[in-house]
């Protein structure tokens, strides 16, 4: 049996300012920190991904197709979407520095999120789909548009979802069966990048105004925790990692 956690109230998450990375990059869409500190983001413009830690100079990789956003899958293994025009999804082994597997997906490919064997992705007007990525099979979870440049996030059982022309976040079980959407555009509007913390709570970047909200896991509260007035300029994605906040 898998234990539920332990919920936490809104009003004790704060967060707390502990380093600025500067990278060189146009349109950072993507950001994951892994459980060893190293951080990767993925440029859409500039067709890379950077991977960053305390010890040494940023790496650069290059890639024929832009680079929306990027998940670990585990260990050295990453996806990366490859957005409006890439029709493909890339994993990519960092230690061996090679390209394992491209997943032709023939669609526009957006956020991410890693389930077991399953990547999940936003597909813009084709809703939402999962490929798998031990024999590259694909099938529909979501059907029906979303926006484009839709996140994801998976949290146990969990959908996460993002629709920018909605002003929308969604949570919805694997299969993509709705459990509650939230929608307040006075608090959230353009909603972005989307995580999610060890209790289920639900990290959404409000880009239209420069804020990070978190929503409890039954979407009935949210809380603003950044703004513009701690620095932030219409971020676009955030990542939750091991009690950490990134964000871009």
């Amino acid at each position: 049996m898998v234990m539920a956690p332990s919920l936490i109230s809104l009003d004790k998450i704060e967060v707390k300012l502990t380093k600025i990375v500067s990278l060189e990059g146009n349109d950072i869409t993507g950001c994951s920190l892994f459980s060893d500190g190293k951080m990767i983001l993925s440029s859409y413009e500039d067709k890379k991904v950077v991977l960053k830690d305390d010890r040494s100079n940023p790496v650069k990789i290059t890639f024929e197709f832009q680079t929306f956003d990027i998940e670990q899958i585990d260990g050295s293994l990453i996806a990366i979407t490859t957005g409006y025009e890439g029709g493909r999804i890339l994993l990519r082994d960092l230690l061996e520095r090679k390209t394992k597997k491209i997943i032709d997906v023939d669609v526009s490919n957006d956020g991410i999120a890693v389930s077991g064997d399953w990547l999940y992705f936003s597909v813009r007007k084709n809703g939402l789909m999962r490929a798998n990525i031990i024999d590259g099979s694909i099938c529909e979870v979501v059907k029906g548009p979303m926006s484009g440049c839709a996140y994801i996030a998976i949290f146990g059982n969990n959908l996460y979802f993002t629709n920018k022309s909605k002003h929308t976040v969604t949570c919805s079980d694997l299969e993509g069966h709705v459990k509650w959407i939230f929608k307040d555009e006075s608090i959230l509007s353009f909603p972005l990048g989307i995580s999610v913390d060890n209790y289920g709570n639900i990290y959404v970047v409000g880009n239209e105004f420069s804020s990070v909200v978190v929503i409890s896991p039954d979407g009935k509260q949210i809380k603003v925790i950044l703004s513009s007035a701690d620095g932030l300029d219409c971020p676009q994605v955030l990542h939750y990692k091991t009690e950490k906040i990134t964000g871009c």
